[in-house]
């Protein structure tokens, strides 16, 4: 099983006679399947009971599954020998009085033309607790744009709501919060240069709003660094940066590259990197799917970040 978890045969594709060449390879479906494991950490000498993790690899020659650990704060991905592995599966569960095991997910793979990905967050991630300020920011965008009429909502209200009027701006971690700290060189490189490009495009020194839960003054002011004690493990985020990622979101695609521009240009920024540009732009829009899902009669959401959403990236 653990072997063939991920394996699928060309057999066990479906398939139409009545199909012609050119249908059949246009409907053609991949399917793909993870397992996942449910064990004990005990037997394997870890902290901890009950744990769900996936198997990403299994070596033949060690007789070993590479564990993809979801708790990556505690551990790492890490190899096990199989037979410990399935010994760490038969303790019983007490919510059920079961042993443990394994469960196999998959879905369809529709062609390239068919499939419409969501972007991946690295900087901020929307919890379920936070919905009820997701939806009192939803209905603050509506009560705007219905006074407004059709004029684009600034970074300056943004901030004004978040900020309480200059009073914190701690209060968006109750709407947005910091993802994990990649574990590998290249993830903390991709965060870094997302980040630094947020810093540039927000070089606001004139602006002064501190955290209310800061006690170092030169890290605390609006383009400081928040000082909740949570965020070791977490993205060193400011809270302008996560503002800004909401201001963005609260503007039509259009809108966010034509005001990442103007920011650009005005910053005179010639010297940027394409892929944190796509990738804020994708930053943006999770959390503007995020805003639309708390609301009733949200919309569904836009085409997803394409690249070459900046002039550079164009050429």
């Amino acid at each position: 099983m653990v072997k063939n978890a991920c394996v699928e045969e060309a057999s066990e594709v479906p398939s139409s006679s009545s199909q012609s060449p050119d249908d059949s390879e246009a409907s053609c479906v991949d399917t793909n399947r993870f397992l996942i494991v449910s064990y004990n950490r005990g037997t394997l000498g870890q902290t901890g009971t009950g744990h769900f993790s996936p198997i990403a690899a299994y070596d033949e020659a060690s007789d070993q599954v590479l564990i993809l650990d979801v708790a990556r704060f505690k551990y790492g991905p890490h190899w096990v020998p199989l037979p410990l592995l399935f010994d760490a599966m038969l303790p019983c569960d007490p919510d059920t009085n079961q042993s443990r095991g394994y469960v196999l997910l998959s879905y369809q793979k529709k062609p390239d033309c068919c499939q419409h990905p969501l972007p991946q967050s690295i900087l901020f991630r929307s919890e379920m607790s936070q919905y009820p300020v997701r939806q009192q920011y939803q209905r603050f965008l509506s009560t705007r744009n219905t006074t407004r009429n059709s004029s684009s909502i600034t970074l300056e209200e943004v901030l004004k709501f978040w900020s309480q009027n200059g009073n914190d701006l701690d209060r968006v971690w109750d709407m947005i919060a910091p993802q994990l700290l990649p574990i590998d060189l290249n993830g903390k490189k991709c965060v870094d240069g997302l980040l630094s490009l947020i810093h540039s495009l927000t070089n606001t020194p004139d602006q002064h709003v501190k955290s209310k839960h800061c006690h170092e003054p030169q890290n605390c002011d609006l383009v400081g660094i928040s000082c909740r004690q949570s965020f070791n493990r977490m993205v060193r985020a400011r809270p302008l940066d996560a503002i800004y990622v909401i201001y963005l979101a609260s503007l039509s695609s259009k809108e966010r590259r034509q005001a990442v521009q103007r920011s650009l240009d005005e910053a005179g920024i010639r010297d940027y990197s394409c892929a944190a540009l796509k990738q804020l732009f994708a930053e943006a829009e999770l959390v503007r799917l995020a805003i639309d899902y708390s609301h009733a009669n949200a919309d569904g959401p836009e085409n997803t970040v394409q690249n070459g959403d900046c002039d550079k990236c164009k050429k």
